[in-house]
C-alpha cells in the first residue's frame, strides 16, 4: 500500500467451474511434466530430480484446489495446503535417500500413483473429469521408454493395475 504498511486481502470466493477449470489444467500439467522423465536416459540427474519437486508442486496445488482453496499463500507456506497425512506422505516421496536414476524413477511413479489419488478425489469433488485417457497414455509411453533403455520397471508398474489401480 501506499503507507508502506501490508494488509490482509480477504480470499475470492471461487466458483465451482474456475476450481473444475483449474484442476484440469494443474492435473494436466503434472502429466506433461511426468512425460519427460525419458530425459533421464541421457543422464539427466539433475533435471528429473528437479521434476520430482515440479511434480510435488502440482500436486500440492490440485490438493488445494480439491478442497476449493486457490493458491494464496506464498512458496515459503505450502504446509498449509496440505492435510498433516498429504504432508508426510509427499515428503517421503520427495527426499529420497540417493540421488540415482533408479530413486529418481521411484519418486516419479510415487507421484504418478498419488496424483492419481488426490487428482481423481479433487475432480469427483468439483464434478469434474479427471484426464484418466492422458495419465494412462503418459504412463505407457514413459514406461515403454525406460524399458527401453533397460530401466527394470516394479511389474506393478508395467501393468498400471496394483500401483495405479
Amino acid at each position: 500500500d501506499a503507507d508502506q504498511t501490508v494488509r490482509l486481502v480477504p480470499a475470492s470466493a471461487t466458483q465451482p467451474d474456475e476450481i473444475r477449470q483449474a484442476l484440469h489444467v494443474e492435473i494436466t500439467y503434472f502429466w506433461t511434466l511426468f512425460s519427460t522423465l525419458p530425459a533421464i536416459e541421457r543422464g539427466e540427474l539433475l533435471s528429473t530430480a528437479h521434476r520430482v519437486h515440479l511434480l510435488a508442486h502440482q500436486l500440492i496445488l490440485v490438493a488445494s484446489l480439491g478442497r476449493g482453496r486457490t493458491r494464496d499463500v506464498g512458496d515459503w507456506r505450502l504446509n498449509e495446503l496440505l492435510s498433516a497425512d498429504e504432508r508426510r506422505h509427499l515428503e517421503q516421496i520427495v527426499f529420497p535417500p540417493e540421488l540415482s536414476q533408479p530413486a529418481i524413477i521411484d519418486a516419479h511413479y510415487k507421484l504418478a500413483a498419488f496424483m492419481r489419488e488426490i487428482g481423481q478425489t479433487a475432480s469427483t469433488a468439483w464434478q469434474g473429469e479427471y484426464p484418466a485417457a492422458l495419465e494412462r497414455a503418459v504412463l505407457m509411453h514413459v514406461s515403454r521408454e525406460l524399458e527401453r533403455m533397460g530401466f527394470v520397471l516394479e511389474p506393478d508398474w508395467v501393468t498400471y493395475e496394483k500401483v495405479l489401480g
